[in-house]
């Protein structure tokens, strides 16, 4: 809850669930985290990166790339009845005599995926062309088990799984892009990129039933084989021009369009059927019975059309950058305020969503003595993020989002950083200020939207407060000893003055950062 981020001892409390009265202000309850939930993942990368020069202008960069994923998250099951955990004779063979109590249950994934990038690039008098492309493969395994409860059905295999179920993706593209110089002060980029994305899911189970759906066309999907699949092809231009105005400023400009499918948890959270979650793709319900159309699911994929331009000038003693930009956004995927059993935010379609903004930059030697140098950088970012159209749909009623700000995106954002060199010693101390943002796209009309619809919104407070936090860093070298090349001792501390802070929310959910922390690091060269 936003009121316990600024408590040095509840910010740390571990909560499982937490909730307001009906004035939406004031804590009703709270749910401490249980020992045994913990979350255990693993991914281990194995990469071949290598580069051929195959003649004096043409070059091949290949990536192999193979990892697998394997882990768990446990979690508190207590609320979940002999119905929801499926223990009825039709689903687990036995026969359960009273609801399971103190349930933990166990979340499992395992992913595998591999794929291969490879890019030939070629050099000729006018610029640089570069042409590539991209294979991935990934296959998962999902289960959820009840990992311990009271009062469980005699005979019930330890093992027994609530659900289980198989996911898919492929990922096919193609790119190039051309980097054209049209005259000594004029250099034009072109590229395209093909993309075709394929989703799917199979092998759902419902203890040891297959799950099964009714399909538009009359057929029954599932049983143990494929409920859906769904392919995406997106093509995404991008156009860019930079044009050198003398030795020191430079002027640069680009358009592109593209694209990015949904989530397939976006399409169906199967993880979350054993409680209800259903397909999210059109149906029909006549005559009592519905039927799902696999090819028309409800979350569409979102678009972008993004303008760039910009300006720069570099010295050999101060450097200045301004870029401004329009994103505007169909479809975009934002948060809904709400986040799923594993606490990822469930997202929808905005129709129309604008993003415009400023990026300053600059950096400069402000004193200079032999092998003392004083430097300056910073950075900051000005930005409007605004929903454009977008009608929320509740239980009970439709909320209007129109000119709302977009959850998660503050309007302020600026780094400022001084560092002092002198010969192998280094020090830095820098300052990074996060603006005001909102935790939902209900902003700052939750009250209003409250109103509309009772019981939904369940909270008033949706604000992530602004912050200013220090990081400092020193690191000094020392040249060869014993044989060693040089060592390079670093010591960082995070959150220097110790400030209590949130570096972002869900809904009614804040997440506290880290307090002050730090930690050092030796550099061998041999």
């Amino acid at each position: 809850p936003k009121a316990w981020t600024t408590d040095p001892v509840l910010r740390r409390a571990n909560l499982s669930a937490f909730g307001y009265d009906s004035t939406g202000r004031n804590l009703d309850y709270t749910v401490r985290r249980r020992y045994q939930e913990i979350e255990n993942f693993s991914q281990p990368h194995v990469e071949l990166l290598n580069d051929v020069q195959l003649s004096d202008n043409i070059t091949l960069k290949s990536s192999l790339f193979y990892y697998t994923g394997t882990g768990f998250f446990d979690f508190d099951g207590s609320w979940a009845d002999t119905t929801t955990l499926r223990l009825g004779a039709a689903f687990s063979g036995v026969r359960p005599t009273a609801n399971p109590g103190n349930t933990i249950i166990r979340a499992f994934v395992g992913n595998r995926q591999g794929g291969w990038i490879p890019r030939f690039i070629i050099n000729h008098d006018k610029g640089e062309l570069t042409v590539g492309a991209e294979y991935r493969e990934h296959r998962s395994e999902h289960w959820g088990k009840i990992r311990f409860a009271d009062n469980l059905p005699a005979g019930l295999d330890p093992d027994y799984k609530i659900y289980s179920y198989n996911g898919t993706r492929t990922i096919l593209s193609g790119f190039v892009r051309e980097q054209y110089r049209a005259s000594e002060t004029l250099l034009l980029n072109a590229e395209a990129q093909l993309v075709h994305s394929r989703y799917g899911l199979m092998n759902e189970r419902a203890g040891t039933t297959f799950t099964s759906y009714q399909s538009a066309d009359g057929s029954r999907v599932g049983n143990g084989g494929t409920i859906f699949t769904v392919d995406y092809f997106f093509i995404n231009p991008r156009l860019g021009a930079m044009y050198a105005a003398d030795d020191a400023n430079n002027l640069y400009t680009s358009i592109a369009y593209t694209s990015r499918e949904p989530r397939r948890n976006n399409l169906y959270a199967a993880s979350e059927s054993y409680f209800g979650a259903s397909p999210l793709f059109e149906s029909d319900t006549t005559g009592g019975v519905i039927k799902y159309d696999f090819t028309r699911p409800l979350i569409k994929p979102e678009h972008l059309l993004n303008w760039e331009f910009g300006w720069t000038y570099k010295t050999p003693a101060i450097q200045l950058g301004a870029t401004g930009y329009v994103m505007y956004f169909i479809n975009e995927l934002v948060r809904s305020g709400r986040r799923d059993i594993f606490g990822a935010p469930i997202e929808g379609n905005a129709p129309r969503v604008i993003h415009t903004g400023i990026e300053l930059q600059g950096s400069g030697v402000l004193y200079s003595s032999g092998a003392t140098i004083f430097a300056v950088t910073a950075n900051a970012t000005f930005s409007r993020n605004r929903i454009i159209e977008y009608q929320f749909q509740t239980s009970g009623s439709s909320l209007d989002l129109n000119g709302n700000p977009v959850a998660g995106f503050p309007d302020m954002m600026g780094k400022l950083r001084f560092s002092q060199t002198s010969g192998t010693f280094q020090a830095g101390l820098a300052l990074r200020h996060v603006g005001r943002m909102y935790s939902d796209n209900f902003g700052s009309r939750i009250d209003e939207y409250v109103r509309q619809s009772p019981g939904f919104i369940g909270y008033r407070d949706n604000l992530v407060d602004a912050f200013t936090v220090a990081n400092a860093d020193i690191s000094y070298s020392i040249g060869s000893l014993l044989g060693i090349r040089s060592l390079r001792f670093r010591l960082v501390v995070n959150n220097l003055f110790n400030t209590l802070y949130v570096s972002g929310a869900n809904g009614a959910e804040f997440f506290p950062a880290a307090e002050r922390n730090w930690f050092s690091g030796l550099e061998v060269e041999l």
